[in-house]
């Protein structure tokens, strides 16, 4: 009773499925950078940690009367939103181009931003909202 067992190593024992799982993993990670999809999730990134871009545009929606009428009062951007919308930053950084989903008390609609930053602060060149329903976006900033 004294045999010794013999014990692969974790590396013989699993490489049947381990390595064909490593060469399609570095395929689709070739795939995803070359398809400027990194390049993307950089910028939700970005969007994601610069609240003030979001807040002080807000700011700015509740200020518009037309705005309040249609969609009451308007709630706080959550985190969600913009991971679900659309951002584009500009390759230094300065230029942003971004839709987002807004929600008020009557309704909900896309919030258009095109904004430029000045120093440490976000420049608004567009505001607008697109609610389903209206023809016309709501214009909160025209284009300067």
């Amino acid at each position: 009773m004294d045999e010794l067992t013999h014990h692969k190593s974790w590396m013989k024992r699993n490489r049947i499925w381990f390595i064909p799982f490593i060469v399609v993993f570095i395929i689709v990670l070739i795939a995803f950078f070359s398809s400027g999809l990194g390049g993307k999730v950089a910028d939700i990134s970005k969007a994601y940690t610069d609240r003030a871009l979001y807040k002080n545009a807000i700011e700015e929606v509740k200020k518009n009367s037309k705005a309040i009428n249609i969609l009451g009062d308007i709630k706080p951007i959550d985190k969600m939103a913009i991971t679900e919308g659309f951002v584009d930053y500009s390759e230094d950084n300065k230029k942003v181009k971004t839709s987002i989903r807004l929600k008020g008390t009557k309704g909900q609609g896309k919030l258009d931003i095109l904004a430029e930053r000045e120093k440490n602060s976000w420049v608004y060149k567009e505001i607008k909202i697109r609610i389903r329903g209206l023809e016309q976006p709501i214009i909160i900033i025209e284009n300067k």
